[in-house]
């Protein structure tokens, strides 16, 4: 699971790094940033309830998959990386 404590990093390339729990952080805030949009679209008139529930149930679906996704991937390494240096010692 990624949470703030795990520090997994991932190369790119020999230039570039990430760190995904921190990108997938910002994903978060972005999309409850999207989904208020939504929520002022509605209320501005320019969709009906019924059409900003349907895109935020979307985006909900969409962020719970890339969620998913990337934790299993987080998991994924570090469980290489452990049996990886169970090896080594």
């Amino acid at each position: 699971m990624c949470v703030p404590q795990i520090n997994t990093i991932f190369k790119r390339d020999s230039k570039m790094r990430v760190d995904i729990c921190d990108d997938l952080a910002l994903w978060n805030k972005n999309v409850d940033e999207i989904i208020h949009l939504f929520q002022r679209a509605q209320e501005a008139g320019m969709w009906t309830q019924q059409e900003a529930a349907g895109h935020e149930a979307r985006l909900e679906v969409l962020r719970a998959q890339l969620n998913a996704d990337l934790n299993e991937l987080v998991a994924l390494r570090e469980g290489v990386a452990a049996r990886q240096l169970s090896e080594r010692n």
